[in-house]
């Protein structure tokens, strides 16, 4: 063997050494990546699938609004990573083959902190979904000539209810409706026995608006009131019956005057639970309710409604008007100056009723009005989630919780601040104290349960 040819066989030696030792060393840097990929996929591919259960389980039932931008926003974020991974540890191989705390690491702990998130969600929503129960009632409802007894059971079957007549029953549903040719009976409902019965002069009622599926403040409700008069909205978007269960579940077994609001319209289970018109009249012996509703191209309807049953009203002592949409507001909407004029001359132009205030909703803020004499209330936070004074048009920008005393702004949704007297954002309900002499309106804070003021009314 000549010495070039050796030299030959000992250079492909070292070449073949070389190779070979290379090899691991490549797995070895390779394998760290692969590995925090694998991970990554298997994460997300965790989160899509808690997520999908959440979400689905979210809209078969009806869960609050916030657990739904919840469900949606980690959705969103569990596909931003599908997509996301394979391009980071791609771009990480590129770079460099040293495992040293690689860029994709920040990926890693994100995700496994959004997977935390929506594990505990789920969890805290299966505990929920199982222990509060959809059902509700019964809620009698003051009808003409009567009385509505309407409830809701868990599953879709047949219920009955047991009057002084005899037993009654119901068809196979969800909903439960008893409609009762009497103000003054007793009865008996899931093996329970309630007394109900209409006051012979109203001394005392309560006015509580967009309570939207949030039962915290319901629950706190004190029942020192004859009857409750609902300004709308019990629902927030879905219109599920976990919505209404939330709003009515512990709502107190008294009477109900309700209102229609923009998200009731819509939705088939208020029908079946308040069976009244969009617009109707009740007369509760001395004092007289019109109940109209505007919005979605209902205000022509509305006014037809008042000008052919304004006599109904003549012989009321007191006569109030519940609408959802608010004639004068410091919230976000505001008012609607052609709704606001056009009831301001349906009221001055039939000085003969006795009009003594005006309850709304739909804002969600507290704000009292003055004209006249009469008092306009935005009852807009039972329940749902309080707004800032501000407009959505970006008319005005209001950075106080609060407001007094009349306010100069102009623009259109500023209609009627010259009547300002109270703006707050606050859980909110109005208690209407009727006497001889004076009607006094108290506005209290339903999470301290604190007066937060008392307007007098004198009466002429």
């Amino acid at each position: 063997m000549t010495s070039e040819s050796l030299k030959q066989e000992i250079e492909q030696a070292q070449l073949l050494s070389n190779s070979e030792t290379d090899i691991p060393q490549v797995k070895v840097q390779i394998k760290p990546h692969m590995k925090m990929f694998y991970q990554l996929f298997i994460i997300t591919l965790s989160i899509g699938l808690m997520t999908l259960f959440c979400c689905l389980k979210y809209f078969s039932s009806g869960y609050f609004l916030a657990e739904s931008v919840i469900c949606i926003f980690t959705m969103l974020y569990a596909i931003f990573q599908t997509i996301i991974a394979p391009f980071c540890v791609k771009k990480s191989l590129q770079k460099e083959f040293k495992p040293k705390k690689p860029k994709c690491q920040t990926q890693l702990w994100v995700t496994l902190i959004f997977s935390v998130i929506v594990f505990v969600e789920v969890l805290v929503s299966i505990i929920y979904w199982s222990a509060k129960s959809l059902s509700y009632g019964p809620l009698p409802y003051i009808h003409e000539n009567g009385t509505m007894l309407h409830w809701a059971t868990y599953n879709k079957k047949k219920s009955s209810i047991q009057l002084a007549s005899g037993k009654v029953s119901t068809p196979k549903s969800y909903y439960h409706s008893v409609f009762v040719n009497s103000t003054q009976f007793e009865y008996k409902l899931k093996s329970s026995t309630y007394k109900y019965s209409l006051p012979p002069t109203v001394k005392r009622f309560v006015v509580l608006s967009d309570i939207h599926g949030n039962y915290r403040y319901i629950s706190k409700m004190q029942t020192d009131y004859e009857y409750a008069v609902l300004c709308g909205d019990y629902y927030y978007l879905q219109g599920y019956l976990r919505e209404l269960a939330n709003s009515f579940h512990n709502f107190p077994t008294l009477p109900l005057l309700l209102a229609r609001g923009n998200h009731d319209q819509k939705h088939i289970q208020y029908n079946q639970m308040n069976t009244r018109p969009r617009q109707y009249f009740q007369r509760v012996n001395n004092v007289f309710y019109f109940f109209i509703y505007v919005q979605s191209g209902f205000e022509n309807e509305a006014f037809v409604f008042l000008n052919q049953n304004v006599n109904e009203a003549l012989t009321s002592e007191h006569v109030f008007i519940v609408v959802h949409r608010p004639v004068y507001s410091t919230g976000g909407y505001g008012a609607d100056p052609i709704f606001s004029k056009r009831l301001e001359e349906f009221i001055d132009s039939n000085k003969q009723i006795k009009f003594r205030a005006v309850f709304s909703g739909h804002d969600h803020v507290f704000a009292s009005f003055k004209r006249n004499q009469l008092y306009y209330f935005v009852n807009g936070v039972g329940g749902g989630w309080i707004d800032r004074m501000t407009s959505k048009s970006g008319e005005r920008k209001w950075e106080e919780k609060e407001r007094h005393g009349a306010l100069a702004e102009t623009c259109e949704s500023c209609y009627g601040y010259q009547y300002h007297i109270d703006s707050w954002m606050k859980f909110t309900r109005t208690e209407v104290d009727i006497t001889a002499e004076k009607i006094v309106y108290t506005v209290r804070d339903l999470k301290s349960h604190k007066i937060l003021a008392i307007y007098d009314q004198l009466l002429q």
